[in-house]
């Protein structure tokens, strides 16, 4: 990504973060533990996508499909938790309860990412050992 992409790309977040600050602090009156626990994951998640946007510049040496892969899961990380959050500010559960599930939905990307870097490792692999295959033919 290009450096005006990232600034573009931050601008969008930080937006995103400013509506969401302003939505759940006039939504909910009543701001209890189980609210500042969601808030507090919610803002880890933002303060993730932001640093991965500057992370994923061109003068990193890591292929596009990596940094595609990681930005579709940090991404999709930061949509579940803004929802879950928003849903668990309700004090549906105990404050107990929205440590567990936020704590899971926090490592879940991080799982998945390393499963889609895994894939792709044994992609380039076997793309690697039919090239091989295709000069010994050849010779």
């Amino acid at each position: 990504m290009s450096f005006l992409k990232n600034i573009k790309l931050s601008l969008v977040y930080l937006v995103l973060f400013v509506l969401y600050n302003i939505i759940v602090m006039l939504l909910f009156s009543d701001k209890g533990d189980v609210f500042w626990l969601s808030y507090v994951y919610t803002v880890v998640a933002f303060i993730i996508n932001f640093i991965l946007i500057f992370s994923l510049s061109d003068k990193n040496k890591g292929s596009h499909f990596n940094s595609f892969a990681l930005l579709i899961t940090t991404n999709s990380y930061l949509f579940i938790q803004i929802i879950v959050s928003i849903l668990l500010m309700f004090n549906i559960l105990s404050s107990e309860w929205a440590v567990v599930i936020q704590s899971l939905i926090l490592g879940k990307p991080h799982i998945i990412n390393s499963q889609t870097t895994f894939v792709y490792h044994l992609n380039w692999i076997s793309k690697s050992v039919k090239l091989l295959d295709i000069a010994i033919v050849c010779t």
